[in-house]
Formats: C-alpha cells, sequence, structure tokens
C-alpha cells in the first residue's frame, strides 16, 4: 500500500527551516567559540559556564512552564481557528510574562549576595550576579514571544529570530570580551536575552492581530489556572533540570578545577549543537502538530513514527563522523589546550543515537499535559546523570560527564517508550524501527575501532556514515522529499528559460 507522503514533505520542510536557521547559527557559534576560547582560555570557558548555568536557573524558575503551556494553548486554539480563544490564550499568555519576568528579575537581584557565596564562594562576584537578574526578567519575555510565534506555527519567523539573535550576540559580544576580557562575561552572558528580546519584540508585533472582541478578566482567569495546573510540573522539571546542571559543573569545579570545567563545556556545548540541528526543528513544527491530534491514537502514533524516521535519518551520518572525528572537532572548534574534551564528545555522539529515538517521544507526554509524568520522568534521569559523573569523576576525569550523559539515555528511551505505549499504544514502525538498527551497528563498528584501530578509526567511521547517508537519500527518495527539493531548485531555472518565449509570444501576438 502507497503511504501518503504528504507528512513526511511538512516536517521535512519544517526541519530544513529551522535546521537551516540552526546551521547557520552553528556556524555563527563556532565562530564566535573560537574566538572566544582563544581570549578567554579554558579557564574563562567555565566562567562562562557559571554564569550561563546560573541564569538558566533563574529563567527556568521564572518561566514557571509559561513556554510549554503558553505553545499548547496557542496552538490548540490556533489549529481550531477559533479567534476568540486565541485572543484569550495571547492577552493571558502576556499578562503571565509581565508578572513572571519582574518577579523572576527582581528575586535574582534580592539574592545576589546569597548566590555569590553559594556558587561562586566569593562576595564580589554579587554585583555581576544582580546583573543577571535583567537576563532572567528579559529571557521570561523571550519564551513568551517565542511561545506565541511557535504556537501560530510561524516558523519562518521563528527561524529568522534564532538567526538575527545569534548574528547580534556575535557582532556585538565578541568585541566586548576583547576588550574587556574576563570582566565582561557577564555582560556577554546577559546580551543573549537582550537582543533575543529585543528582536522577538518586532516579530510578534507583526503577527496577524488578536481579535478585537472583548477579553473578559474571568476568561484569563481560566487561562492562567490552565498555566498553573500544566505548568508548574513542567517548571518544577525544568528548574530540577538547570539546577542539577549547575551543580554538575559546580562538582567538576571542585572536584577537578577550573580548566577541567572549560574542557567539559567545550564538549558539552558541541554535542548540544549540531543536534539542535534536527531536535530544534522538531520542538518548532512536530510540538504544535502533535497537540493537535494527540487524542488521536493513531494520527499521534503515525506523526511520532514519521518524525523518528526523519530526524535519525538526518543526524545519523553526522552521529558517526562526530563518533570518529572529535579530536579534529575539539582541535578545530577551540584551541589544543581543549583535547581532553574529546574522549566526553565520543560518549556524548553515542548517547545521541538513543537522544534522537527518545525525543519524539517526550513530545508525545508534553501534548498530553501530562506534567507530573514529565516531572518524574526528567527528575528520574537527571538524577542518574549527575550521580554517575560525581562517582566518575575522579575516576575517569572529565570523561565521566559523558559517560553519565551516555548512560542516562539508556534509561531514559526504555522509559519513555513505555510511557507512549501505555498513553496512545506506541510501536515502532517498521521504518523508523530499521533506520534505529541499522545506525546502532554502525556507531558500535565506529566505537569498537576506536579502541582496536584508532589509526584507522577516521576511515572506518567515514564508511559507515556513507553507508547510512546512502540508505538515508533512498528513503527520502522514497518519502518524495528528494524530488521535491529538486523541483524546487530547478523551478528558477525552469522559469528563466522560460522567459524569453513568453516574451516572444507577446511580441507576435
Amino acid at each position: 500500500m502507497q503511504r501518503d507522503t504528504s507528512s513526511y514533505r511538512q516536517i521535512f520542510v519544517s526541519t530544513s527551516i529551522i535546521g537551516g536557521a540552526s546551521i547557520i547559527n552553528i556556524v555563527i557559534g563556532l565562530i564566535r567559540t573560537k574566538i572566544i576560547a582563544i581570549i578567554l582560555g579554558p579557564v574563562g570557558i567555565g566562567i562562562t559556564a557559571l554564569f550561563g548555568a546560573l541564569m538558566s536557573t533563574g529563567i527556568a524558575i521564572a518561566t514557571a512552564g509559561i513556554w510549554t503551556v503558553g505553545i499548547r494553548q496557542i496552538a490548540e486554539a490556533y489549529a481550531h481557528d477559533e479567534a476568540h480563544p486565541l485572543a484569550v490564550a495571547r492577552r493571558a499568555l502576556f499578562f503571565a510574562a509581565l508578572a513572571l519576568s519582574i518577579l523572576g528579575g527582581g528575586a535574582v537581584w534580592l539574592l545576589r549576595h546569597f548566590l555569590a557565596n553559594v556558587v561562586f564562594h566569593d562576595p564580589a562576584t554579587a554585583p555581576q550576579i544582580g546583573l543577571l537578574g535583567v537576563g532572567v526578567a528579559l529571557s521570561v519575555a523571550s519564551c513568551s514571544q517565542g511561545a506565541l510565534i511557535q504556537g501560530m506555527r510561524r516558523i519562518r519567523d521563528l527561524a529568522s529570530l534564532s538567526i538575527g539573535t545569534g548574528l547580534v550576540t556575535t557582532l556585538v559580544g565578541i568585541p566586548l570580551l576583547w576588550r574587556a576580557g574576563t570582566s565582561g562575561i557577564v555582560w556577554y552572558v546577559v546580551l543573549t536575552p537582550v537582543v533575543s528580546f529585543a528582536l522577538g519584540h518586532w516579530f510578534v508585533a507583526h503577527l496577524p492581530k488578536a481579535s478585537s472582541e472583548l477579553v473578559r478578566f474571568p476568561e484569563m482567569v481560566a487561562q492562567w489556572t490552565i498555566f498553573l495546573r500544566l505548568g508548574l510540573p513542567f517548571a518544577g522539571a525544568g528548574i530540577a533540570g538547570t539546577m542539577i546542571q549547575l551543580l554538575i559543573r559546580a562538582d567538576v569545579q571542585r572536584q577537578l578545577g577550573p580548566e577541567a570545567l572549560g574542557h567539559f563545556q567545550a564538549s558539552w556545548v558541541i554535542g548540544m549543537q549540531y543536534m539542535d540541528v534536527v531536535l530544534g526543528a522538531m520542538a518548532a513544527d512536530y510540538y504544535p502538530r502533535l497537540t493537535a491530534v494527540i487524542l488521536d491514537r493513531a494520527q499521534a502514533c503515525r506523526l511520532v513514527n514519521e518524525q523518528t524516521e526523519v530526524a535519525l535519518l538526518l543526524t545519523g551520518s553526522a552521529i558517526i563522523v562526530m563518533l570518529a572525528m572529535a579530536p579534529w572537532v575539539i582541535s578545530l572548534l577551540y584551541t589544543p589546550e581543549f583535547a581532553p574534551a574529546a574522549d566526553m564528545l565520543r560518549w556524548q555522539a553515542a548517547a545521541d543515537v538513543l537522544k534522537v529515538a527518545s525525543w519524539p517521544l517526550i513530545f508525545g507526554i508534553l501534548a498530553a499535559g501530562a506534567g507530573r509524568t514529565f516531572f518524574f520522568t526528567q527528575i528520574a534521569t537527571l538524577l542518574l546523570m549527575a550521580g554517575v559523573i560525581h562517582y566518575l569523576l575522579r575516576q575517569i576525569g572529565v570523561v565521566a560527564g559523558g559517560v553519565g550523559y551516555f548512560i542516562s539515555y539508556v534509561f531514559y528511551l526504555p522509559l519513555v517508550f513505555v510511557l507512549n505505549a501505555h498513553r496512545i499504544g506506541f510501536r515502532w514502525s517498521a521504518e523508523a524501527g530499521f533506520a534505529l538498527a541499522l545506525l546502532v551497528p554502525l556507531c558500535v563498528i565506529t566505537a569498537g575501532s576506536i579502541l582496536l584501530m584508532p589509526d584507522w578509526t577516521p576511515t572506518i567511521g567515514s564508511l559507515a556514515a556513507a553507508i547510512y547517508g546512502l540508505f538515508a537519500f533512498r528513503r527520502l527518495c522514497e518519502m518524495g522529499i528528494v524530488s521535491a527539493v529538486r523541483a524546487k531548485l530547478a523551478k528558477p531555472v525552469l522559469d528563466w528559460r522560460r522567459a524569453p518565449s513568453a516574451v516572444n509570444e507577446k511580441t507576435t501576438i
């Protein structure tokens, strides 16, 4: 039976737009990271990571799940083309974000002395931590802007916002660090939310206007109740997650020193960035689409499987290359001082196979609004990762970060699979299952070559990546994606060739 390929094409188009934006951002970020690594060195990178993790913790607490629930509420109203419910959701989101941004930013400023002693063990950093409050406040506002844009499925706007934020942050941030050195780190960390808020305001101002029908206060109260009921478990998971990430970094610095923290952060940033090309696209388009069909078990399972297969096809070869070429990647993107990060990056790449397979499944829990399930799932996984890292740091050094990351996903993937099987009757399709079953042994072969034939690892990894790439290309052809892309690329050429004949025809007439 011929399968409808239109859904695959929609997934690919969304992934291409957001993924293209992510690739541009990654290139910008790599240039920025390389320059910052030269300017600040491993110690400066480690300090930047601590400030960033502290601000992320504040953001997670202050947003109170507004991003996740906001997208869900906006997407639900938008999918049913209901003007008044959409206007209510937009208005409620705006006032909730305004209140939370003031409370979050103010709390960080008031607690600056306490945080300086607990996190940095240095009271002199209190003014810098107080400045992070501005970043927290603007980040909460940016989250509400992003939720509105994403919920209304303005994918191109979301991509433009992402690229613009990365570009402006780089153009302003690098000269700032070049001039100020380590004293400018906190300004650099706060710069991203400042730019994101300013650009987000411009895009929101150009969205279709909300219905002019009066939004009554009780209607907004009902929305706020939903925000609290669904948002608090998501917020709790986000808060715990960022706090655990902060504690992991503080643990690395305490046990191994600031230079090792810089190595840890270098590997972590690379591991997160290259996955954003596909996983960022999932968050942008897949989540609102899944929310709209989550009550239809068959439709939901089909969408999860399609997203899983496309994600594996688009990331598989990159994962194998990262596994094989990690030392060269570290050297290229940072400096030779960061070489100890390579082994950690390889463990992260191995874990990314499991991460890509699990990521579509966790959105099934998010779309269903199962906040408590999401909370306990995330907390259990993060605590496992933190415990493994803490235990292994003294034994194997910074590589413990990668091992802990890998073990956490060995636990996480079966867990979210079982939860979705129970909730929507999920099973992997033959296509998604085969894409995963082929990728795993190719990664195992590449990893085995690192231990047995390290000199041949780049060659073996390149061959394995090529095999998976050919398989992925064949499947994309079967989905009709390659022919659609080829037709779109050929259209300008065909239009140009047809233009003269059209003119001649007009002239003859």
